[in-house]
């Protein structure tokens, strides 16, 4: 079995988390992906794995939500 990683994930502009990001492990990002998917469907944005995702935090001013925090559209 491999170790887990880290991966971060955003939320798109027409999100209840938009500005925001989620932390989570998982094996690899095949599996960060289904992990995202299991938990929010189609509603996020991005997944980075940690050593691309570091500086975006400031850079964009993001506010991190647990995982698992309800995400939902604001409007079609």
């Amino acid at each position: 079995m491999s170790d887990l990683r880290t991966f971060y994930a955003t939320f798109g502009f027409n999100q209840k988390l938009r500005n925001c990001y989620t932390k989570f492990e998982a094996a690899d990002e095949s599996a960060a992906h289904s992990k995202m998917f299991e938990e929010y469907g189609t509603i996020y944005a991005f997944i980075y794995p940690a050593e691309r995702f570091a500086d975006a935090i400031e850079r964009y001013g993001l506010t991190e939500v647990a995982f698992g925090t309800p995400n939902e559209k604001e409007y079609d």
